[in-house]
């Protein structure tokens, strides 16, 4: 739950979508300017790795999320701490950083195989679709939980 300190009372309330989306968007460009970082000094490593650097990607994005959402970083990512908002548990506490591992894990993951090439003359029939709702799947509901939470 991603709340939002009322400045006239004391308790919190649960953050609006845009100011959730604007912080994700921090978020994303304080992602983007670490990878920049990372491909700059071990550029040439990472693309040796061709489809595998995802990996990179998924588990960089994951210890940042899954640290920062978490106890750790007192429910507050970058993105967050800018927008004044926390993630916290029902009770107002921070949540466990299992908790939000899986948390990212089921927005980042599909959203980092998004772009993989799943092509049905690679796979078929039955596998393709099945395939195709375990990445895509998680990541509809997420959004659909997002925007009407």
């Amino acid at each position: 739950m991603n709340i939002q300190k009322n400045q006239k009372r004391s308790e919190a309330v649960v953050a609006g979508f845009w100011r959730r989306s604007a912080a994700f968007l921090l978020d994303m460009l304080v992602l983007v300017a670490m990878g920049n970082g990372l491909a700059f000094i071990l550029g040439d490593w990472f693309s040796s790795f061709g489809h595998w650097g995802r990996l990179v990607g998924i588990v960089v994005a994951g210890i940042y999320f899954g640290l920062l959402n978490s106890g750790v970083g007192k429910g507050q990512t970058l993105g967050k701490k800018w927008l004044k908002i926390a993630v916290v548990n029902q009770q107002g506490d921070s949540i466990s950083v299992l908790r939000a591992s899986l948390r990212y894990a089921i927005f980042g993951i599909p959203f980092f195989l998004s772009g993989i090439d799943l092509a049905p003359n690679q796979m078929q029939g039955l596998f393709f679709y099945l395939a195709m709702f375990v990445v895509l799947g998680p990541m509809l509901v997420t959004i659909y939980l997002y925007v009407f939470n």
